[in-house]
């Protein structure tokens, strides 16, 4: 129930000897006629305008800066070579070789099966440093053949793939100044 709150209040009315009513005695309370009137009258309270709460204002504080956790520097080409040679020495191990499409899977379902003492992330960062390097980029031309986990021939280098070879390459980070001399 929604109701108005009412205050009450207390208002003495004239004396009954002074108003136009008779004054009728209560013999049970012995008031005498001319005793003033008591009135209980409720009126409606007053609304007291909402107060906007104050938000507390806090110092200010530079936020913290999160720290990143410790990356691992990038696997160097010849680790890379040296760690993949040892488990899969047909595809690694005698020269570079173009690596077929979706090789890792196969990788990762080894290390899995075999329980090879690599990490995948382990395995990604070889991968990735010897995909990424100028000579196995170089390799990528058109109708160049690719190769399985056991070194079995598996594809061919396509025409989209060997632009995008070629496109790496020309970036910045393969500059003569960084790979040295051509042996």
């Amino acid at each position: 129930m929604n109701s108005i709150p009412f205050e009450k209040t207390l208002t003495l009315g004239p004396r009954r000897s002074e108003s136009k009513t008779p004054c009728l005695m209560n013999p049970r309370r012995g008031a005498s006629p001319c005793a003033p009137l008591i009135a209980l009258k409720k009126k409606p309270k007053q609304k007291e305008p909402e107060k906007v709460a104050e938000t507390k204002r806090l110092p200010l504080v530079s936020p913290k800066v999160k720290k990143k956790p410790h990356k691992q520097p990038n696997v160097s080409f010849e680790h890379a070579v040296e760690t993949l040679s040892a488990y899969w020495p047909a595809l690694f191990g005698h020269g570079l070789k173009l690596m077929k499409i979706d090789l890792l899977e196969d990788l990762y379902e080894d290390i899995n099966t075999q329980e090879l003492p690599l990490s995948k992330k382990g395995l990604r960062r070889c991968i990735r440093a010897i995909a990424r390097s100028r000579d196995y980029l170089e390799q990528g031309v058109l109708g160049a053949q690719r190769y399985d986990k056991h070194g079995q021939p598996c594809g061919q280098v396509t025409e989209e793939q060997s632009q995008f070879a070629q496109k790496c390459l020309k970036k910045s980070c393969f500059s003569e100044d960084l790979r040295g001399p051509d042996p």
